[in-house]
């Protein structure tokens, strides 16, 4: 990430290899949503496998934006950008080759929003992952996943990132008391 300051300066041809080796990275991290399409429920459900489709579109997601917004630069929250890049939902191996799925980002390396893609495709997802399609429920992307805010303000080209802090439930007086005792 040293040259980050010359990002928008490069080529789509040169920003593809640059982001190829930390694409290879997170494409070996699959952080599993839960959320299947329903071609690839019904898929399942005859006993063949699916593939993992990664919802950010890693390659363009560094590229188009993690490489640009000085935020990343923070370990933190480079983190949080990097394992955000994981995640994968099930697939049949048609979605995942383009013929469903439009990609993420335009030949001018422009990246779009997951929930565009999702939506233009007409893929309705499902988190039941029991074996018998008749009784599932499905859902759209938006339905499904709230995206962090960090997220939406890159992918609206926002000149700052917000990340959240996360935020943890107050305890109950159970857990209290259990903290006080030092169990």
């Amino acid at each position: 990430m040293a040259n980050v300051d010359i990002w928008d300066e490069l080529s789509t041809y040169e920003k593809l290899p640059a982001t190829r080796q930390i694409y290879d990275v997170i494409h070996s991290i699959k952080l599993i949503t839960g959320l299947m399409t329903d071609e690839a429920a019904i898929l399942k459900d005859s006993g063949r496998r699916c593939v993992s489709d990664h919802l950010f579109c890693p390659q363009a997601w560094l590229g188009d934006k993690m490489f640009v917004y000085p935020e990343f630069k923070e370990y933190e929250k480079f983190l949080q950008g990097f394992f955000l890049g994981t995640c994968v939902v099930e697939v049949t191996s048609a979605e995942n080759d383009g013929n469903k799925l439009s990609a993420l980002f335009t030949e001018n390396f422009v990246y779009t929003h997951p929930l565009q893609r999702y939506t233009e495709s007409g893929i309705r997802l499902t988190t039941e992952r029991k074996k018998g399609t008749l009784n599932r429920q499905y859902s759209s992307l938006g339905e499904l996943v709230q995206f962090p805010q960090f997220y939406d303000d890159a992918v609206e080209g926002r000149d700052t990132l917000r990340f959240e802090t996360p935020s943890t439930p107050p305890l109950s007086p159970l857990e209290e008391r259990i903290n006080e005792l030092g169990l």
